[in-house]
């Protein structure tokens, strides 16, 4: 599960604006650069319904993203270009060998073609329908090492904490 912590900006209508803070736990991959809490200037936005309750300006949450639905991203941005390439110079190829000419050109018209394609198709905005936002347990609540928690009456590491 990779999560990272925001803090809301807004809720305007069905919108909710966040800013990111921090950066991702979880992947390990990207340092925050990828794309689950894509952020300009003024923030990101969610819709209202992937909140558990309604939040409110200034509320730190947490947004997870199931890691099928990590991988599904990364395939549609780098396997589509790809597969878009190779399809490409496949169809240019096929093509020169049919007609005769020179591979060398049609397989890359084809394979510039294709990638053209593929980058096109893997642009579509990301689907933020696998994003949950959880809120975020106060630092004083959670326990630091075990000691504390068997004195803290916050709740056990190994269990999820509860929504209100």
């Amino acid at each position: 599960m990779v999560e990272r912590e925001v803090e809301v900006l807004a809720v305007c209508d069905a919108q909710v604006r966040l800013r990111p803070l921090g950066s991702c736990r979880g992947c390990g991959g990207c340092g925050g650069r990828c794309g689950l809490v894509e952020a300009d200037g003024a923030g990101m936005s969610l819709d209202l319904d992937q909140f558990p309750q309604p939040p409110v300006a200034g509320q730190r949450w947490r947004l997870c993203l199931d890691e099928s639905a990590l991988f599904a991203a990364a395939r549609r941005g780098y396997g589509r270009p790809l597969a878009g390439l190779l399809a490409g110079a496949a169809v240019g190829s096929g093509l020169a060998m049919r007609w005769g000419l020179a591979p060398d050109l049609p397989t890359l018209l084809g394979a510039s073609a294709g990638l053209l394609v593929g980058l096109r198709a893997s642009a579509a905005p990301a689907d933020r329908a696998n994003v949950r936002a959880l809120p975020c347990i106060p630092d004083s609540q959670s326990p630091q090492h075990p000691a504390a928690a068997a004195s803290s009456p916050g709740p056990h590491p190994s269990e999820e904490p509860s929504l209100p």
